[in-house]
């Protein structure tokens, strides 16, 4: 399965103005663990440790504050690349459901905020149906974010990717557009799955 967490990198100027800032420290240590961690590089019980660590961060950032958005967000990010390291199955369905709670969660604090937005809406978009996917919702919350924010790199990647993947006519279009995105804000990453994305519709 794909690191939908990946998304949460551009998070880091989330959360409403009333989180304190005990919670706000908390919670961006919490989301720097989490992206730190490399399931294809690292060994899969340091990567699940690490990750163990980032969501008691997160637990933390919520029980000082419940509305910081950041800490729900860092949670959903550690929950997340738990699943990848360890694998989507129905043995890790409470940690999957628990990944859901703290994106909703978000949703609900900051539901016009863009990173909340793509990070709902890829997560929608890649866990099966029977699992709580919902492919349809996702790309409109991916489209509402791109309204948003229409320099949103993540967004605009993972946008072409759902499209692409029912075979949507402007697919390429799209992918075009992520790559441009990435190019101007230097995203590697990013540039580098959009030309794989771009090779992909060209077979």
């Amino acid at each position: 399965m794909r690191a939908f967490v990946v998304l949460v990198l551009c998070a880091v100027a989330v959360g409403p103005a009333r989180a304190n800032e005990a919670s706000r420290a908390t919670s961006r240590e919490a989301l720097g663990m989490c992206e730190e961690v490399d399931p294809d590089a690292e060994h899969k019980t340091a990567a699940i440790d690490r990750l163990d660590r980032a969501i008691a961060l997160a637990e933390s950032a919520i029980a000082a504050d419940e509305r910081d958005t950041l800490a729900h967000l860092a949670l959903f990010c550690a929950l997340g690349r738990q699943l990848q390291v360890a694998g989507l199955s129905w043995r890790s369905f409470a940690r999957l459901q628990r990944a859901h709670q703290e994106i909703d969660r978000a949703s609900e604090l900051a539901p016009d905020e863009p990173d909340v937005l793509v990070a709902r809406g890829e997560f929608l978009c890649q866990i099966p149906r029977p699992l709580g996917g919902n492919q349809a919702l996702g790309e409109k919350l991916l489209a509402r974010a791109l309204e948003l924010k229409p320099d949103h790199v993540a967004g605009r990647l993972y946008f072409a990717k759902a499209i692409a993947a029912r075979h949507a006519p402007d697919a390429r279009a799209q992918a075009y557009e992520a790559l441009a995105a990435a190019k101007k804000a230097g995203a590697v990453r990013e540039q580098a799955e959009a030309q794989e994305l771009l090779a992909s519709l060209d077979n």
